[in-house]
């Protein structure tokens, strides 16, 4: 991989990321929907809940500007991939390695985040010599209950054209709201904006994530222990200290269960805070660029 210094994705990129064809794949495990962009070291990005590839790729696309190709399967249940490929995490961890071997790609970086955080860990765990490091960012790990309100947020066509609206005429307090560090100039908080609002959009289609969303929420509250132990490449968490949808613990009991493991908390941070913080990425480019590379 060419070293270079960071750049930023602009609101094109997370356009082409919105118009990327999803892919689908059929796998030992069963049919898998991803998509890809980038060239050099895979990256694998693991969305949460709900999402799908969409997600993946936007979640991702700061690693892709900068050196990575990014691979982003569907979770089963969500878009293409059918629920019946995996309902539990360590399922869907071996349903990933699957689609990595139709890939024909022998070691990648794995990047999850939130909901993503049972299926890469569990990755992470089941097949140790598949992920050349881990990082981790407002990932869940311990059982949650369902959350009404959030389902609700993102199942309701006109919450989620609210949320659309108020990106368009309210930019700046949507910013604030999620945590976006500094006083960002015109085109950079532009850019952040455009992030926020492509989001929203890939999460917007609900016939597309329903059944995932609901065996997700089963799956999460009876959430048994993940195979941290036998995770033994590098780690990074990286967690908001002002997340109310992922708990702080969460973060804190993965890095005790984890040798080794790396913790870094994001001051004042609100979930996903780490998307609109170039400072948080380009310290985990930085450290994605030399574990990646072993």
């Amino acid at each position: 991989m060419t070293l270079s210094e960071p750049v930023t994705p602009t609101a094109v990129d997370f356009e082409a990321c919105l118009a990327q064809p999803a892919l689908r794949m059929e796998t030992r495990q069963g049919l898998m929907e991803y998509s890809e962009r980038g060239d050099g070291p895979p990256l694998v990005s693991v969305h949460g809940s709900p999402g799908d590839c969409v997600e993946g790729l936007l979640m991702a696309e700061y690693f892709r500007v900068n050196g990575f190709r990014v691979i982003a399967p569907s979770r089963p249940g969500y878009g293409g991939t059918p629920l019946a490929t995996g309902r539990t995490s360590g399922e869907q961890a071996d349903a990933i390695v699957a689609l990595l071997d139709a890939l024909h790609v022998d070691r990648a970086a794995v990047f999850g985040m939130s909901g993503g955080g049972p299926a890469s860990y569990a990755l992470a765990g089941r097949h140790p010599e598949r992920v050349r490091c881990l990082l981790e960012v407002d990932s869940l790990c311990l059982p949650v209950p369902p959350n009404r309100l959030e389902r609700v947020s993102f199942s309701s066509r006109p919450l989620v054209a609210l949320q659309l609206w108020l990106v368009d005429h309210f930019p700046g307090w949507m910013l604030k709201m999620s945590g976006s560090p500094g006083s960002p100039g015109p085109q950079e908080a532009a850019d952040r904006v455009a992030l926020l609002r492509a989001i929203i959009e890939s999460v917007g289609d609900w016939p597309r994530m329903r059944n995932g969303y609901a065996n997700d929420e089963a799956e999460f509250a009876a959430l048994g222990d993940l195979p941290f132990g036998a995770i033994g490449c590098p780690t990074m968490i990286i967690h908001g200290e002002a997340d109310h949808s992922v708990p702080t613990t969460h973060a804190e009991h993965a890095h005790a269960a984890i040798a080794g493991a790396e913790l870094r908390w994001l001051p004042g941070g609100p979930h996903v805070r780490f998307l609109v913080d170039p400072v948080a990425q380009g310290e985990a480019l930085s450290w994605l660029r030399a574990k990646a590379a072993r």
